[in-house]
């Protein structure tokens, strides 16, 4: 039998001794006392009522002592009703628990699905082969369809979007110098616009128009903007001018220009004309052979115009040089950043040795210089707008704390290197200048550290080149070549994969991602770029 608590057993006994007493008053009740009114005080149905006297009446029958046929099996069957209702309600939670588990299961499957898809995608795998790769790591099942997957990569690309846009309204009216840079997609014009040192994808997609206007509306956002980093394209030249910006030429673009249009011509006609000069010689010494022979004074002359060409051509490659001398942040020849007197003086220089040369070829170059002579120095401005901060009453100027630090930074370079020894009193000297200009930078300048680390940071990546662009389109130009069609939301993904994957590379950028340089926050933390986008991708379902 089953057992029941103590407390349990009494208030069954109260409750059987309560149905007795209404059983008794029931059949000893007066005529004028109604059933009704008997169930009514007992709060009971007449139903009920009934049933309890039929009840005691069947218990009041007589039989045979003891427990009844069938009573022990009863027993059993109720115990086995228990044990199956127990062994029912576990399957049941196990059938629930497996469910969840199938659940989970699926939503983990879909999830690397989702993430295979966009590293394939931005890994440059075709649509084809991510399916295979699909189908291969997850089972037949999972093999998506070609426009399926097309489908869920736009949505992706939108989403991708959103955050490229977050990322930039969060630097954008901070930002001093950007680089910009179109490439052509299948004839179609798309633009690149970054930042110089983290080298982040500010914005990208395609569009139509080549005028300076065109580049405005792309770069007007960037409200402190001081420097453009770009080729000189017309478009962006004439885009710099409307903004009031100044434009640094590509380093990258401008020496390989003098190389293809003021070089390659020189050498070119100088092998020509040695190659005339050289077989000259050779009709003027042979001793056989038809044809009249060319004098000695001939001769000279063809070997005075191949001398001639051989020097304009080294003169190109000085020019050459000096014009990468004017990109560096600081005058070689002075150890010092570089005045406008100094500028001036060594473009003179330049110009003026280009026109020693007597070649067509040097003639364009001139021009080419002379039109875009502030551009090839317009990086200057970065460390022109370093603030300094000075104390008051000092006799110090902002170049010249600067320029103090370009001295200190020497002299403790010279202490430090091992092949550079002097003998010790000559090292005593260096280490009391040392310490003597440090003190007075220090009078000078409150904040001497903060601006010695925002200078070292200037010199570190200078803003004269946009091949950080070129890097961006020659990756960019790998889509064209896998897919029939790049669109926007493509280059979208790509983009955020570029700015959110930390580099691999050695160097000061290694281990850390564009964004994460740049000082965006998206809400990336440590998760890799595919998570990013897929929760946010499920944060804006949620929010629909």
């Amino acid at each position: 039998m089953k057992d029941y608590p103590a407390e349990d057993s009494v208030s069954r006994a109260s409750e059987g001794r309560r149905r007795l007493r209404l059983v008794a008053q029931l059949l000893a009740r007066d005529p004028e006392d109604s059933v009704a009114a008997i169930a009514c005080s007992a709060r009971l149905s007449r139903q009920r009522l009934h049933q309890l006297v039929q009840v005691a009446r069947a218990a009041l029958e007589p039989r045979t002592p003891g427990p009844q046929p069938g009573d022990a099996d009863l027993v059993a069957l109720r115990k086995r009703l228990a044990q199956l209702e127990a062994r029912c309600a576990a399957a049941e939670a196990r059938v629930d628990a497996l469910q969840q588990q199938a659940r989970e299961e699926e939503g983990r499957r879909q999830r690397t699905r989702d993430r295979l898809e966009l590293v394939c995608f931005a890994s440059n795998v075709s649509l084809r082969d991510t399916q295979e790769i699909i189908e291969v790591a997850l089972g037949p099942a999972w093999r998506p369809g070609r426009g399926s997957l097309h489908r869920r990569l736009q949505a992706a690309g939108r989403t991708a979007q959103d955050l490229l846009a977050r990322g930039r309204a969060q630097v954008a009216d901070e930002l001093v110098c950007v680089m910009a840079d179109d490439v052509y997609f299948h004839q179609r014009d798309v633009r690149v616009v970054a930042e110089p040192e983290s080298v982040a994808m500010l914005n990208v997609g395609h569009w139509q128009g080549s005028s300076g206007l065109d580049w405005v509306v792309w770069l007007e956002e960037y409200t402190s903007l001081k420097l453009l980093c770009s080729d000189l394209g017309k478009d962006l030249v004439g885009a710099a001018t409307q903004l009031g910006v100044r434009q640094c030429a590509d380093a990258f673009h401008e020496l390989r220009w003098l190389g293809d249009k003021l070089l390659d011509p020189l050498s070119k006609a100088e092998a020509k004309a040695r190659a005339v000069h050289m077989e000259m010689l050779d009709r003027a010494t042979r001793v056989e052979g038809p044809g009249r022979r060319l004098s000695p004074a001939k001769v000279a002359v063809a070997q005075q115009d191949a001398d001639r060409l051989e020097d304009a051509f080294f003169v190109g490659v000085d020019v050459t040089d000096r014009l990468w001398t004017l990109y560096q942040s600081i005058n070689p020849k002075t150890g010092r950043l570089w005045t406008d007197a100094e500028v001036e003086d060594a473009f003179d220089a330049m110009l003026q040795r280009l026109l020693t040369i007597d070649h067509p070829a040097a003639r364009r170059a001139h021009k080419h210089l002379r039109c875009h002579r502030a551009r090839y120095t317009a990086h200057r401005v970065m460390i022109d707008q370093l603030d300094v901060p000075l104390m008051d009453g000092t006799g110090w100027s902002s170049r010249g704390v600067l320029n103090g630090l370009l001295a200190l930074w020497e002299i403790q370079r010279q202490q430090t290197d091992p092949d550079a020894w002097v003998d010790y009193a000559t090292w005593l000297d260096r280490d009391r200048l040392a310490r003597d200009l440090e003190q007075r930078l220090r009078a000078a300048c409150p904040q001497l550290d903060e601006v010695a680390s925002r200078l070292r940071r200037e010199l570190r990546v200078p803003k004269r080149s946009s091949s950080g662009v070129e890097s961006l389109n020659s990756r960019l130009r790998v889509l064209q070549m896998v897919h029939r069609t790049v669109s926007d939301e493509m280059l979208g993904l790509v983009a955020l994969a570029w700015n959110l994957t930390p580099r691999r590379h050695h160097g000061w950028r290694k281990g850390r991602s564009p964004y994460e340089m740049l000082g965006v926050d998206i809400g990336q933390g440590d998760k890799p770029w595919y998570d990013v986008l897929l929760d946010a991708q499920a944060s804006h379902q949620a929010a629909a």
